[in-house]
C-alpha cells in the first residue's frame, strides 16, 4: 500500500484506516482516507457495519436518503445498504443525488458493489484482472512510485482505466472464479426514470428545430425559464455550501500572519459569467458575516485576461453585495512551477495524459492551492494585502458542466453553423456523454490532491433536468454573437441579479484565460498557431516532449 498512502492522505487528511478480510476465494483489502465535511463525530474508515460489511465512500449525498444535519452521509448510506436486499441495491443507489463513488462489500452475500454517480463527478479508476496482474483494483487516484512507474505491475498507463459511470456487481464466491478472471464486473442499469432520461440526455421540448425569432432576456417568454433555472441553482448552491462540517480552522504559519479569518467556501474564479453567478448565489446562501474566497490563478505576471476580468467582477460583486467580505486571492504562478511539479501532476492526471490535460490540470492544481496576495472588497472599499496568504476553504465551487449544457465552446458555433439546431443538440449530447471521462474524473483527482473538495452546482441533477426542460433556443441561441447567444439563459440570470458586466463576458478556457497554454504551446510548438495545427490538445505529453 506504500504507493497509495501519500496520494490518498493528500486527498483525505482527517482520518485514514485499513481493513483486510479473507473469503473462500479472495482476499479483500481496503485502504481509505477521509476529508470529513459531514457529521458531528469523527468517522473511522473504512466504514464497517455491525454485520461486518465494509464500505469506502467518496462524495456527498444531497438528497435521496434522509441525513440529519449532525449525521455523516456515508454512515447513513451504509445503514441503508445493510437493510436492502441485494436485488434492490441498484434502486437504492439510483435514489442518491450528488457526487459520489463507492466500493461496498456485503459480507452476508459475498458481493462487492462498485458504483459511480451518473455524471461521474468523483474519480474512480480500475484495473481489471489480466495475465500480468490477476487483481481487481479500484482507486480514486493512481499510486505514486519512487521509480517512476505508474502502477505496481506495469510502467504504462494502460494498466488503469477510468471506470464508466454506473452500478457494477462483482460476485466473489468460489463458484465464480472463471467469470471473475474473464470479467468480474456486471454493469446494471439505473433503476430510475429520471436518471435514465439524464443518461440519454433528451430534451423535453423539441421546438429547437422550429425556433421563434431571436429573443433577449427581457422577453416575457424567456422569464419563466430564467426564474425556474435561478430557483434550481439557488437550491443547488445552498446544498453545497451548507453541507460543510464545522471544524478547527488552521492557517499555514509560513504564509499567514493570523490576521485573515479563514473561510469555509471558495469559488474557482475567472470573473466570467459562470463563476460570478456562483459567487453571488453563494453570497445569498452563506451567513452574512462569513468571508467568501475567490481563487484566481495567472501565469503572466498578473496580466492575464482572467486576472483582469476577476478584478472587474470583484468590483461588480461589491456593488450587488456590499456588506459581504469578498476576498480575491491573486495566485501568481509560472511555467517553471508547472515544470517543478510535473511528475506529481502527471500521476494525478493519469490515465489522462494529453498536452491539454496537463495545462488544465496544472492551472486547477495551483489555483486550488490558494496561495497568493489578497484583495479584500467590503462596504465599497478595496484593501490590498501584499503579504502572501493561503485560502483554507475546503469546499470549492466550480463551474464545470455549464458550457457543455449551454453551448459555451467555439466548436458549438461551428456545429450550429454546419448542422443547425439538430447538429448543436447532438454536439451537446456528445459533450455530456463524455464529460465523466474527459473532465470530471481528471479534475477531481487534481483538486482533491489539495485536501479540498470540488462541488458542481451546474451539474446538480435538478439543474440538468431544468435545462433539458427548456427549449434549446432558450438555453443557447447562437444566432446571436459570442457573449450574448452562448449560454444566453445563464447570462439572463446573471443580468437579473445585477451582474450586468459579467453577464456579457465571452468564454475563455482556463488554460487560455490564465495564459498558461500560450507559454507552454510556445515552448513545445513555437506558437499557439503551430500548436493548433499540430492538434496539441489531443496529443499525449510524451509525444509533445518528442516534438
Amino acid at each position: 500500500m506504500d504507493g497509495w498512502k501519500d496520494v490518498l492522505y493528500a486527498r483525505g487528511p482527517d482520518e485514514q484506516g485499513a481493513a483486510r478480510r479473507c473469503t473462500d476465494a479472495h482476499e479483500l483489502c481496503f485502504w481509505t482516507t477521509v476529508l470529513q465535511l459531514r457529521g458531528k463525530n469523527n468517522v473511522c474508515v473504512p466504514l464497517e457495519s455491525e454485520a461486518g460489511s465494509l464500505m469506502a465512500f467518496n462524495g456527498q449525498i444531497f438528497d435521496g436518503i434522509d441525513v440529519e444535519s449532525d449525521e455523516n452521509d456515508a454512515e447513513r448510506l451504509l445503514q441503508e445498504l445493510e437493510k436492502t436486499e441485494s436485488e434492490q441495491v441498484p434502486r437504492l443507489l439510483s435514489k442518491l443525488r450528488g457526487p459520489w463513488s463507492l466500493v461496498y462489500w456485503n459480507k452476508e452475500n459475498n458481493v462487492v458493489w462498485i458504483a459511480r454517480d451518473l455524471l461521474g463527478r468523483r474519480s474512480l479508476l480500475i484495473h481489471r484482472p489480466d495475465e500480468q496482474d490477476p487483481r481487481l483494483i479500484c482507486t480514486s487516484v493512481m499510486p505514486r512510485h519512487g521509480n517512476g512507474n505508474c502502477t505496481p505491475a506495469s510502467p504504462t498507463r494502460s494498466y488503469w482505466e477510468e471506470l464508466p459511470t454506473g452500478i457494477y456487481r462483482c460476485d466473489i464466491d468460489s463458484s465464480n472464479m472463471e467469470q471473475f478472471r474473464a470479467d468480474p464486473l456486471v454493469r446494471l442499469p439505473w433503476a430510475s426514470e429520471e436518471l435514465e432520461r439524464l443518461e440519454s440526455w433528451r430534451r423535453t421540448d423539441d421546438e429547437g428545430s422550429h425556433p421563434p425569432p431571436a429573443l433577449d432576456g427581457q422577453d416575457e417568454g424567456a422569464r419563466p425559464y430564467m426564474e425556474a433555472l435561478l430557483q434550481r441553482l439557488r437550491t443547488a448552491v445552498r446544498h453545497r455550501v451548507s453541507c460543510v462540517r464545522p471544524r478547527q480552522h488552521w492557517l499555514d504559519p509560513q504564509a499567514n500572519d493570523g490576521t485573515l479569518p479563514p473561510s469555509e467556501v471558495a469559488i474557482m474564479f475567472s470573473g466570467g459569467v459562470d463563476s460570478a453567478l456562483l459567487a453571488f448565489l453563494a453570497h445569498e446562501a452563506i451567513a452574512p458575516h462569513a468571508p467568501i474566497d475567490l481563487l484566481n490563478v495567472c501565469f503572466a505576471d498578473g496580466e492575464s485576461p482572467d486576472r483582469r476580468s476577476a478584478q472587474e467582477a470583484l468590483v461588480e460583486l461589491m456593488s450587488v453585495a456590499p456588506s459581504r467580505e469578498w476576498r480575491l486571492f491573486e495566485i501568481d504562478s509560472s511555467l517553471s512551477e508547472v515544470d517543478r511539479n510535473r511528475t506529481r501532476l502527471m500521476q494525478l492526471l493519469a490515465p489522462s495524459d494529453t498536452h491539454m490535460d496537463l495545462n488544465i490540470g496544472a492551472a486547477l492544481w495551483i489555483a486550488a492551492g490558494g496561495r497568493g496576495r489578497v484583495c479584500i472588497g467590503k462596504d465599497g472599499q478595496l484593501t490590498f494585502r501584499e503579504e502572501t496568504h493561503v485560502s483554507v476553504a475546503r469546499v470549492l465551487l466550480v463551474g464545470h458542466g455549464i458550457d457543455e449544457q449551454c453551448a459555451g465552446y467555439g466548436r458549438h458555433r461551428t456545429r450550429f453553423r454546419n448542422g443547425g439546431w439538430t447538429g448543436l443538440e447532438d454536439e451537446l449530447r456528445l459533450d455530456m456523454a463524455r464529460l465523466w471521462k474527459r473532465n470530471l474524473g481528471r479534475d477531481d483527482r487534481v483538486l482533491s490532491d489539495r485536501g479540498k473538495e470540488a462541488r458542481h452546482p451546474y451539474l446538480d441533477e435538478s439543474v440538468v433536468q431544468q435545462l433539458l426542460d427548456t427549449p434549446l433556443w432558450m438555453v443557447a441561441d447562437l444566432r446571436h454573437p459570442p457573449g450574448v447567444g452562448d449560454k444566453c439563459l445563464l447570462r439572463w440570470c446573471a443580468h437579473h441579479v445585477g451582474l450586468v458586466r459579467c453577464s456579457t463576458r465571452t468564454k475563455r478556457a482556463i488554460q487560455f484565460g490564465t495564459c498558461l497554454a500560450k507559454q507552454s504551446n510556445a515552448r513545445a510548438y513555437g506558437s499557439n498557431r503551430a500548436a493548433n495545427l499540430a492538434k496539441a490538445g489531443s496529443s499525449s505529453v510524451s509525444h509533445v516532449d518528442a516534438v
